[in-house]
């Protein structure tokens, strides 16, 4: 028998070595878990995260404020990318509340009344039958006082429960038997050739095991012949329904809805939902889309002057803001104030916004039950560091808020002005905002002219103010030799820097700008070049035909030295055209386009876009005026454009349910979705549409809170 060079040999053994080497199953990548004990919230959340771990915080009473009291996993345990880690932190504020009496409520209820106020410990006990899924007892009692965030212990009866028998019944007499015994229902249809479509066929656990409240009945129910049986909605009457209301009631019957603005015939609120596609009492496949004609404002070219809306409740205030023509955005704020309160709104008040424009607005949300903060005394703040400002507003009860104002020549380490105001009575968890002044660094401005240095500080945030010395030297040129602070000093912005000046002699010639407003465009440079100025033409408006200068920089009989740039603002005058001109129809064509044919005629474009952004073409969905009217030469045009993905482009929508609501959040932006969040409370309980569902980048996903 022949055998291999020893050469050979070694060279075969480390081959088949390295074989087996690529088919070793490999360990799964995991690491211990750090300890957090003690750290910040935010030291011990990007340490969490670097690890690619899914971190809950939950916040308590008894422990340091905003530091870590504990943690799940504990420090050493084994974690691997995605697991969930549990951080329990001190909560910011001590306030003390008085506990409601919750025994005999549902679990539901008490739960989502209390879960904000308090650190609830839930035990499930065997009970008394007609407490099933009611609490039994808490600890500590009603009308004890326990601090806010403090542990709430609560005695839940569940007790089993016989699954009943279900063959045989409707679809919907089974669900609801199945819910009034306090079980779940999954529904899966199945085809077959006999029996009555919508008839229960099977159920999985049988008649007769007993389950926990809240676990899941299996139903076989009988579907079309050839395919899975599909879910058919009623579809509500909206008509006369605010556009946000109708939406809401559509998609909480699994619908979806699109709306189209349009001009009224009739004289009706802005924003009313004037017709819908569908008519209703039709039955749908849930899903479908129900189209919903919306009345659009009557005269958007209208600017509304916003009023003060702080403290005032958002039903005081929804129909005024209605009948002013503007769409209202209504986010939640946690706050000890009443449910409902506005709590900040944007724009601010005073400032104008044209009618149908968005104004958003921040309303307090509190537990159901109405535990309420003790009222007191707001502390003055004014003159104290911001670290001690934000330890004084903690030990009264207050949540502090940080902000930056303009306080010229105000210490950089002192809060100067304070809102609400020292001595008012505030409930505690309310928010205090404390201002310490902008940073601003003092620029350089010695060896400038006088007008440079003055420009140089405006950019930088201060205030200058000029003193010349020396003698007057006929068509000299100012200098800057000393400045009040010096350069790269820190100070307050808006602060006022006293510098002084002197006149030097000119090395460049100084000449007087000519007066060339009224000229044409041509003319104008014309004029500027021949007495050795360079022109800079600003078009003000678009169009064509003969121009007309309207403004100039430096103004007329400035005397500037030779070569310096002259800015020439110019208009259009279209004297040969009609001073009316028909607005064209734009819907349909893309951003672009649509811009272009209306700026050709004279008219000025506004565009506003609507939905998300994607990386597809724009398309123009609607436009003020509407195309036919006439409308001076001159006059803005707004339309609204919404982006379209690439056709063949889709999107997985992640699963949702169950994940906290930045979580969600994150995951939507992630995938280049965009979300409509509903409800109150932290955790996703239902997402449209459904998981691993295939749509369009920018697709909207409504989630559900809970």
């Amino acid at each position: 028998m022949r055998t291999l060079p020893p050469l050979h040999r070694l060279s075969l053994a480390l081959l088949v070595l390295a074989m087996s080497a690529c088919f070793m199953p490999t360990a799964s990548a995991d690491e211990a878990m750090p300890s957090v004990v003690g750290q910040s919230e935010a030291d011990a959340l990007r340490q969490l995260e670097a690890l690619g771990l899914d971190v809950r915080v939950v916040t308590v009473a008894e422990a340091s404020p905003g530091r870590v009291a504990s943690q799940e996993p504990t420090a050493g345990a084994r974690v691997e990318s995605g697991d969930e880690a549990t951080l329990r932190v001190g909560v910011l504020v001590r306030i003390l509340t008085r506990v409601p009496r919750v025994a005999g409520l549902t679990e539901r209820r008490a739960v989502e009344g209390l879960s904000e106020a308090y650190d609830l410990d839930v035990r499930y006990v065997e009970g008394p039958r007609h407490l099933q899924g009611r609490v039994q007892s808490q600890e500590p009692r009603a009308g004890s006082e326990l601090l806010f965030r403090g542990v709430l212990r609560l005695d839940i009866v569940r007790n089993r429960i016989a699954v009943p028998t279900l063959v045989g019944m409707s679809e919907g007499d089974a669900a609801q038997a199945l819910e009034a015994a306090g079980l779940g229902v999954h529904i899966r249809y199945v085809e077959t050739r006999s029996g009555r479509r919508g008839t229960v066929l099977g159920q999985s656990p049988r008649p007769g095991a007993r389950l926990e409240v809240g676990d899941v009945v299996e139903l076989q129910v009988a579907g079309k012949r050839g395919r899975p049986g599909a879910r058919h909605v009623r579809v509500p009457d909206v008509t006369g329904l605010n556009m946000y209301e109708a939406e809401e009631e559509l998609l909480n019957r699994g619908l979806t809805p699109h709306v189209h603005i349009v001009k009224p015939r009739s004289s009706v609120l802005p924003w009313t939902v004037v017709g819908q596609e569908v008519p209703a009492g039709k039955r749908v496949k849930q899903g479908a889309h129900v189209g919903l004609d919306v009345a659009a404002p009557g005269n958007s070219g209208e600017r509304v002057r916003i009023p003060a809306l702080h403290g005032q409740h958002i039903d005081e205030v929804r129909g005024l803001l209605t009948h002013m023509g503007l769409r209202v955005e209504l986010g939640r704020a946690p706050s000890t104030h009443p449910p409902g309160t506005i709590l900040r709104q944007s724009p601010r008040a005073g400032t104008f916004l044209p009618a149908g424009g968005l104004l958003r607005l921040a309303g307090a949300t509190q537990p159901r039950f109405g535990w309420t903060a003790p009222v007191v005394a707001v502390p003055n703040l004014k003159g104290l560091s911001p670290a001690r400002a934000r330890l004084t507003l903690l030990e009264a009860g207050f949540v502090p808020v940080l902000r930056r104002d303009l306080g010229p020549d105000r210490p950089l380490d002192q809060v100067f002005r304070q809102r609400p105001k020292a001595g008012s009575r505030q409930q505690q968890g309310s928010e205090v905002a404390y201002m310490v002044p902008f940073k601003a660094s003092v620029p350089e401005i010695r060896k400038l002219t006088r007008e440079q240095a003055l420009v140089t500080l405006q950019r930088a945030g201060l205030q200058g103010l000029a003193r010349q010395s020396g003698p007057m030297i006929p068509g000299g040129v100012s200098q800057v030799y000393r400045q009040g602070a010096e350069p790269g000093r820190v100070i307050a912005r808006g602060s006022l820097i006293e510098f002084r000046f002197r006149l030097v002699p000119a090395r460049n010639p100084l000449r007087v700008v000519p007066n060339i407003v009224g000229m044409t465009r041509d003319n104008a440079a014309a004029k500027l070049r021949s007495v050795g100025f360079e022109p800079v033409l600003v078009a003000a408006s678009a169009g064509t035909g003969t121009t007309k200068v309207v403004g100039q920089t430096p103004i007329a009989g400035a005397r500037v030295p030779v070569g310096q740039r002259i800015t020439a603002t110019y208009r259009f005058i279209n004297q040969s055209l009609p001073p009316y001109v028909t607005v064209p129809r734009v819907i349909g064509l893309s951003q672009e386009e649509a811009r272009r044919r209306l700026e050709s005629l004279g008219f000025a474009v506004r565009g506003t876009r609507a939905g998300p952004v994607t990386l597809g073409a724009t398309r123009v969905i609607a436009q003020n005026p509407i195309g036919g009217t006439n409308r001076p030469r001159g006059s803005t045009i707004t339309i609204t454009y919404r982006m379209t993905p690439p056709s063949g482009q889709v999107v997985l929508v992640p699963d949702l349910i169950g994940k906290r609501f930045d979580q969600a959040f994150d995951a939507l932006r992630r995938a280049g979705l965009a979300a409509k969040f509903s409800g109150i409370g932290s955790r996703v309980i239902r997402q449209s549409p459904a998981p691993g569902s295939a749509v369009a980048p920018g697709s909207k996903v409504s989630v559900s809170l809970k």
